[in-house]
């Protein structure tokens, strides 16, 4: 699929050759008016105006098509981008939750290792505490991977570029 610039580019070019051969039949059409006034047996140039006459409607319907294309792809690429926006808006609210449970987490663990230094702990209960901070943040971090790949597929999609394994998406 042609990117969207080079889709613009290409209708611009046509309306600007649309516009130019307008003109130029305009500019026939009158003086082919003041020729039919002067000679009205004059069917060669009726015939290639009529023909003229003929493909520019066609360019213009052409034209038109594209605009269609364009604003058809346009909008999906809106509507890409805002799903790619909430996404990004949900994996920006996860990962601050989970820094704040890590946090937390972080933080009691201290108070035991306080405690142990103190001598008040239980050591059973700090096994517990440190090897449940280091599931919280493992599960954070293949959490975070996980997103990550999903979120970098996505724009890979939408971009149409390769991945980091190689692959080309599929659209």
């Amino acid at each position: 699929m042609a990117s969207t610039v080079d889709i613009e580019h290409r209708i611009k070019s046509a309306l600007e050759r649309i516009d130019t051969a307008s003109q130029a039949l305009a500019l026939a059409a009158r003086n082919n008016d003041k020729k039919a006034h002067e000679d009205t047996s004059d069917d060669r140039t009726k015939a290639p105006l009529a023909e003229a006459l003929h493909r520019n409607a066609q360019l213009q319907e052409h034209v038109k098509t594209l605009k269609a294309q364009l604003d058809k792809t346009l909008i999906a690429r809106d509507q890409q981008s805002d799903v790619l926006r909430d996404k990004l808006a949900d994996l920006v609210s996860e990962s601050a939750r989970l820094k704040d449970a890590n946090k937390a987490l972080s933080q009691v663990n201290e108070s035991l290792r306080q405690e142990n230094a103190q001598g008040i702990s239980n050591a059973e209960l700090m096994n517990t505490a440190l090897k449940s901070q280091l599931e919280a943040l493992q599960a954070a971090r293949a959490l975070e991977t996980a997103e990550l790949e999903a979120l970098l597929a996505d724009l890979s999609n939408v971009l149409g570029i390769k991945t980091p394994s190689g692959d080309t998406p599929s659209a």
